[in-house]
């Protein structure tokens, strides 16, 4: 019979003593099932009755290894358990002590802090990406500005007069067929109205303007009385383009009357030296910024909404045109030229923006945040304990 053989396999030292366990079973059983053959034999030949008791003195000595083996087996079955036991303990041990180090230097681990290494990584190939594409962009539009500045500058006889004839023609028609299709359409008496209306409106964001300019500057100066004519007149004349048409054309039409008519005006009494190319480009950005501000950038409960300052304003226009309104209250009023303000505001910041990233100056954007919160704080502080209460409720 062949030798007994286990081979201890790399599943582990407890399962190869379990093998050993199952091969010496078998074994045992080879040797009863061979006895009980040979003792089934019908004869009385004793060299039979020999072999059954040399092959139970064999299972006997078996037996007894047996019970050895199972003593072994349970020796090796606790020495593993004691084995995992102390590197379980070990394991620990290692993971605390590098936690401890990894707390003493600052090192953060886990998963969310590699999640967040990773994202800084990539923000910070993303940040200089756009910085550098920003910078192509600044010198792109530094070298284009460059360039039609001096393409200006070498045609600027011409092109002045032919800005000039244009801007001034382009007031003339505004102002002429704007007053004559309001006079037809609403009457004389609603016309004046709507246009007086306008221009209060429009001659308050201007002066929301100036007291903007001096929270910068620190001191209070009205702009010149050019350019609150120009408001003015844009005001009202937007107004009734915005009862005969839209909104928006309204807003566009005040935009473009108020820019050139106030400053052409100053051109022309000598309070500002702009050539004429600027004054168009002025109006261009003035008039962008109006129809800007008429779709986008809206705020519920202004310039959006049922029932906001933007449609009490419509409402007004309408009933002052169909002649169902007298007078209006100062608070009504004062909702229209709050409406106003806020547009201003807009447009402020936007200028004070745009001198930042083209400048990276942030001297006047400073000065009007710090300026506009320390004026606004009088007003402001008397109702925290009203707000507090109200959350308190």
């Amino acid at each position: 019979m062949a030798e007994l053989t286990v081979k201890f396999k790399t599943s582990g030292f407890s399962s190869a003593a379990r093998m050993l366990g199952r091969s010496f079973d078998s074994r045992f059983s080879d040797y009863q099932g061979i006895r009980k053959k040979v003792l089934g034999e019908p004869t009385s030949r004793s060299y039979l009755s020999s072999g059954g008791s040399y092959l139970q003195k064999k299972m006997d000595s078996l037996d007894s290894k047996r019970d050895k083996l199972e003593g072994f087996k349970r020796q090796v079955e606790n020495f593993c358990a004691e084995a995992k036991r102390v590197d379980d303990g070990v394991a620990r041990r290692i993971k605390s002590d590098a936690n401890d180090f990894c707390k003493s230097q600052g090192i953060k681990t886990g998963f969310w802090a590699a999640t967040a290494t990773f994202f800084k990584g990539v923000g910070k190939v993303i940040w200089k990406g756009l910085k550098d594409t920003w910078g192509a962009i600044k010198e792109a539009y530094k070298t284009v500005k460059e360039a039609v500045k001096d393409w200006y500058e070498k045609n600027k006889e011409w092109l002045d007069k032919v800005i000039k004839v244009v801007l001034i023609v382009g007031v003339a028609l505004a102002v002429v067929v704007t007053i004559v299709a309001s006079v037809m359409t609403f009457g004389a008496f609603a016309t004046l109205a709507v246009f007086a209306l306008g221009a209060i409106i429009s001659m308050s964001g201007q002066l929301a303007s100036d007291i903007m300019s001096a929270m910068i500057t620190g001191k209070f100066k009205f702009s010149s009385a050019e350019v609150y004519l120009g408001k003015a007149i844009g005001g009202g004349i937007g107004l009734l383009v915005t009862a005969l048409t839209c909104g928006t054309l309204g807003s566009v039409t005040s935009g473009f009357l108020s820019t050139t008519i106030g400053q052409s005006l100053e051109k022309a009494t000598g309070k500002n030296d702009r050539s004429w190319g600027e004054i168009a480009l002025n109006v261009g950005e003035d008039m962008a910024l109006e129809y800007l501000f008429a779709k986008m950038f809206k705020i519920d409960g202004l310039d959006k909404g049922r029932g906001s300052y933007s449609a009490i304003k419509k409402q007004i226009v309408t009933k002052i045109t169909r002649d169902q309104i007298k007078n209006i209250s100062n608070k009504t009023l004062g909702k229209l030229i709050v409406l106003q303000v806020v547009k201003t505001s807009k447009k402020r910041l936007y200028k004070e923006i745009k001198q930042v990233v083209f400048t990276g100056d942030f001297t006047n954007f400073r000065r009007l945040i710090k300026n506009t919160l320390y004026f606004s704080s009088p007003i402001i502080a008397p109702l925290v304990p009203v707000f507090k209460s109200i959350k308190a409720h």
